[in-house]
């Protein structure tokens, strides 16, 4: 992860984390304990706002941050809502940690991604929707962070990288197209894998379990880690499907 992050101008919209209260199991005989999550700030920047819909194109909404110890972000959530009158595809937001340590400050980054549309297939048979005019998606932490001991976690800073529309546009704190860039191979990544494996004379599926190595597509045809990784995704859904759904329901994808 990256470590070495510029400063950038923040609107701070003067939320603290959600102040939850977990109450512990008792001992037996003993009083009820409970652990106050600690405070800290989340700092904001919006998009420009665009003067057609007078409202930035997305925007962040109720972010929550929970920590019940110094050094570890236990959860982290936001929605991010579609101003404009076309359907978002696919959201990357950065997501900085502030951490302090012996009196020095820097920011451990993150990107958090939501694709509904990486393939095809894969929006049809997960039934994943657009983030449609006017609604939300939420975009999540997958599970904890935790930073060493003597870490301090002091705030966290976020803002909207890439939104990709429907209609092939983007927008967003992404000046040289570089997220919306990753995004787009990460969908041609699985449309390669997909292309290679039918290639493969119908052989996969008597191979998902004898040879499943045999399903690794050549390094050589998939470049860049972001090919690679659309790949690994649609390589592991029809994996998945095949095993929960059956052969035949694999093969339909695969032969289309």
């Amino acid at each position: 992860m990256n470590k070495s992050i510029s400063m950038i101008l923040l609107i701070t919209l003067g939320l603290l984390a959600a102040a939850w209260v977990y109450p512990l199991s008792p001992t037996i005989g003993g009083a009820l304990f409970e652990q106050q999550s600690i405070d800290v700030p989340i700092n904001v920047r919006q998009l420009p706002i665009d003067s057609a819909i007078n409202a930035p194109a997305a925007e962040i909404l109720n972010p929550i941050l929970s920590l019940k110890v110094k050094n570890e972000i236990e959860q982290f959530s936001c929605y991010v809502k579609n101003n404009t009158d076309r359907n978002i595809t696919a959201i990357s937001l950065e997501l900085k940690t502030i951490l302090a340590e012996k009196g020095k400050e820097w920011a451990d980054t993150n990107i958090l991604t939501s694709d509904m549309l990486v393939h095809p297939d894969i929006k049809e048979e997960l039934n994943l929707r657009y983030t449609t005019p006017g609604t939300t998606d939420m975009i999540q932490l997958p599970g904890p962070m935790s930073y060493k001991e003597e870490v301090v976690i002091k705030g966290i800073e976020i803002e909207i990288k890439c939104v990709i529309f429907d209609d092939g546009t983007s927008t967003g704190y992404d000046s040289k197209g570089t997220f919306a860039g990753k995004i787009r191979q990460s969908r041609e990544g699985a449309i390669r894998y997909k292309e290679w494996l039918k290639k493969q004379n119908g052989t996969w599926p008597d191979k998902i379990n004898a040879e499943p190595d045999s399903l690794q597509m050549p390094e050589a045809e998939l470049p860049t880690k972001e090919l690679k990784a659309g790949a690994r995704r649609y390589r592991n859904w029809l994996l998945h499907l095949y095993n929960s759904k059956g052969r035949d329901t694999a093969v339909k994808y695969l032969i289309r």
